[in-house]
């Protein structure tokens, strides 16, 4: 495990999670159009879809705090590649576009 920032959103519901800086999180818009950014581009009143009586609706976040927090992370390069230890790994990730059409 390894110490890292992390931001933590509450919404006006209630409802709470702490993501790493570059974690994608679904936004729900006015116009309930959605779309994925990182953590630390959330801003203030942007909506979370949560679960409230077995149903998903949209809810403004009204706190953001950051903090240092022991967890587990897939770091990502640019090439896909990294090599720590005489040793390479590849990452991989595929995003579907789209889901926030």
């Amino acid at each position: 495990m390894y110490s890292a920032k992390f931001y933590k959103f509450t919404t006006e519901s209630g409802h709470q999670i702490s993501l790493t800086s570059l974690h994608l999180i679904l936004v729900v818009y006015s116009s309930l159009t959605i779309d994925y950014i990182a953590a630390r581009d959330v801003q203030l009143a942007d909506r979370f879809y949560v679960l409230v009586n077995n149903q998903l609706e949209p809810s403004p976040v009204t706190k953001i705090t950051i903090e240092i927090q022991e967890g587990y992370f897939a770091p990502l390069t640019m090439t896909g590649k990294r090599k720590k230890n005489d040793k390479y790994s590849f990452d991989f990730v595929f995003s579907r576009h789209d889901l926030s059409q």
